[in-house]
């Protein structure tokens, strides 16, 4: 696995990078055979009922929330830059294909792009969805503090709906998102 160290800076512009990498590292390791071959696991255990569709999108929840130790990005950074401290306030991303064959750990953004790579392998329609919903105590915008997927499922009646995958909130389960708290902003990229 190749290490890159970039500095991303702070505030809306390094947020908006992050996902834009994100974004980039679910599209392209969608096509890679790692991510491919999760994908078609899932699709083979999940039986073919009335239930499919949902129940194909919930294996991916489930496989990122069993298969990944959530952790920050400062143990992360500790574990592997030597002279790293928190206030660099670096972003840590692994790819997709690396997380679920690899590292297997990882933060909120790390999980959103694995379950985002792993809906595009199985042809669902995904975006990665930032928000914030700590105030700023200063009066100024409030910080993007949370990331996870969302997944689109056709329902009976034909109308498309987004779906919340956050496996870093396991017991909420899928269709659950941080949408409970009072989300102040949002940052939705669709893939």
């Amino acid at each position: 696995m190749e290490l890159k160290v970039v500095k991303i800076g702070s505030g809306d512009d390094a947020i908006f990078l992050t996902l834009t990498k994100m974004e980039q590292f679910a599209r392209e390791d969608s096509k890679d055979s790692v991510i491919k071959k999760i994908a078609n696991k899932l699709k083979n255990q999940t039986a073919v009922d009335k239930d499919y569709e949902f129940n194909l999108a919930k294996s991916v929840f489930d496989y990122v929330y069993k298969n990944v130790k959530y952790v920050h990005d400062e143990d992360i950074a500790g574990d592997t830059i030597p002279d790293w401290s928190a206030s660099d306030r670096t972003e840590f991303l692994t790819r997709p294909k690396y997380l679920l064959s690899e590292t297997y750990r990882g933060d909120c953004d790390d999980m959103a792009a694995a379950c985002c790579a792993l809906y595009l392998a199985l042809g669902y329609r995904t975006t990665i969805k930032a928000i914030a919903w700590k105030p700023n105590l200063n009066g100024g915008k409030s910080e993007f503090s949370h990331v996870y997927s969302e997944v689109c499922l056709e329902t009976t009646f034909g109308k498309p709906v987004w779906v919340p995958c956050d496996p870093v909130i396991p017991k909420l389960g899928l269709g659950f998102g941080r949408e409970k708290d009072n989300v102040l902003r949002t940052e939705i990229r669709e893939l």
